[in-house]
């Protein structure tokens, strides 16, 4: 992964357009240990290869330092376990924190999945390396009652007033760097089930349901 992003980096370096930041993106699987947040740390199979990216990273000069894209899922850590998770942890609607880890206190999933990301991160010598969700969401079928309109429309809309308080995680209380939503449409080309169904629109423009982030894309 970092031989191919150096080859990238300095492809760009000899373009127009040399400040164009190379980056990679890191899905929860790669975790272990992510309960409590601050046990989580990448397993020997992949800590080398994020380690060596950290490095590499760290090279660079300030203004091309990039941030890493994490996947935060909340909706896949419910739907597989529900008797000890649930919803309303996961659609950042519980009305008293779920667990205390260290002196940090969680009231939502996507903050304990994200921190554990910083603290595997930290592990390495990373702690300073900047996290950007790359993709998050719900699907709003697929999945008998674990996957409605409702639910997604949920999610994403407290997802978007969480964000939009720039309070960040509980271990990154500044605010996030940025929150990406996946995806756009819905999409029939992929197996049946909830795989097909985490966009915001069907293909037709027409809102799943609605959003602060559909609102938004009318104005």
């Amino acid at each position: 992964m970092v031989a191919a992003i150096r080859n990238i980096r300095a492809a760009l370096n000899q373009t127009a357009r040399p400040e164009a930041m190379v980056t990679t993106a890191i899905g929860s699987v790669t975790l272990a240990n992510t309960y409590p947040p601050s046990q989580s740390a990448f397993p020997p199979d992949s800590s080398a290869v994020i380690a060596d990216l950290i490095q590499y990273i760290k090279t660079l000069p300030p203004g091309l330092q990039p941030s890493l894209y994490v996947h935060l899922y909340p909706y896949f850590a419910y739907a597989a376990d529900p008797a000890h998770i649930s919803q309303d942890f996961a659609l950042f609607q519980a009305q008293q924190p779920a667990f205390q880890d260290t002196n940090l206190t969680y009231w939502n999933l996507f903050d304990a999945m994200y921190d554990s990301f910083v603290w595997a991160m930290e592990k390495l010598d990373g702690g300073d390396v900047l996290l950007t969700v790359g993709e998050t969401g719900w699907p709003s079928a697929g999945n008998g009652g674990l996957t409605t309109p409702q639910l997604a429309s949920t999610y994403i809309t407290n997802l978007y007033n969480h964000c939009a308080k720039g309070t960040g995680s509980p271990k990154r209380p500044d605010g996030y760097n940025d929150v990406y939503v996946f995806t756009l449409f819905n999409q029939n080309y992929m197996p049946v089930g909830v795989e097909q169904n985490w966009g915001l629109f069907y293909p037709t423009m027409q809102p799943v349901y609605p959003t602060p982030l559909c609102q938004q894309s009318k104005m």
